[in-house]
């Protein structure tokens, strides 16, 4: 069976997930600073628990942005080293999809989902993607980092009903009221890496690996 570890560092809370038997086993720390003094400490916790070593480990997989700069970096450095010093495979996943993921899981949501995290005072990182019937995730329109005004058209332009999530949702941000009575809002300060692990499962399936000399942050202007 594949064994998977997969890493998170991206916002707000740090976490790590095993994949080992076709069970996911993960350890979330919220509201921490990504630096390698916490992250490592937490896979190895992981691997003591799952009674794991690192040459056992399939494949790495971890967020790779968009999110805080020194938390993808880290992720992705961390990330790197152990890929070359064990030679594991790399995956990497959008942070934006990661949380879509979650919600679509947990909320059982069938419409398309705008996620939109903070990326400072005055602008979001911003991603629009549904879920089809082929049990797919479509991108809708690409990630990118806009202004408060921007998503503000953004939304007054979608004709259909979306959910809203990310941790920009709060009353000082109703620049309409008629976007939020009509569309669902899930408030998400940060996804989880348990979440990562069946893009990584299904990209390992599939090949889609990639060497650690390959594999680059997504920063898409990151504060």
């Amino acid at each position: 069976m594949t064994t998977i570890l997969s890493l998170d560092t991206s916002f707000k809370n740090i976490s790590v997930a095993l994949l080992k038997n076709s069970i996911i086993t993960d350890i979330v720390l919220k509201n921490q600073s990504s630096n390698s003094e916490e992250i490592l400490p937490l896979i190895k916790k992981i691997l003591e628990i799952k009674k794991t070593k690192l040459q056992e480990i399939d494949a790495i997989a971890f967020t790779n942005g968009p999110g805080r700069f020194s938390g993808i970096r880290m992720s992705n450095n961390i990330a790197q080293g152990l890929s070359l010093v064990h030679k594991i495979p790399l995956i990497h996943v959008s942070t934006l999809i990661v949380i879509s993921e979650f919600v679509r899981k947990f909320y059982f949501i069938k419409e398309k989902i705008c996620v939109c995290m903070k990326a400072d005072t005055k602008s979001v990182y911003w991603g629009l993607f549904h879920y089809n019937k082929k049990q797919k995730w479509e991108v809708c329109e690409k990630e990118k980092n806009i202004t408060h005004l921007d998503l503000y058209q953004k939304l007054k332009n979608i004709d259909k009903k979306i959910v809203l999530i990310g941790d920009i949702w709060s009353k000082k941000f109703i620049l309409d009221k008629d976007i939020f009575i009509h569309n669902k809002i899930i408030y998400i300060e940060s996804p989880n890496a348990r979440d990562i692990i069946p893009f990584a499962l299904s990209n390992f399936i599939k090949k889609n690996t990639l060497h650690p000399e390959n594999s680059f942050p997504n920063y898409i202007n990151s504060f």
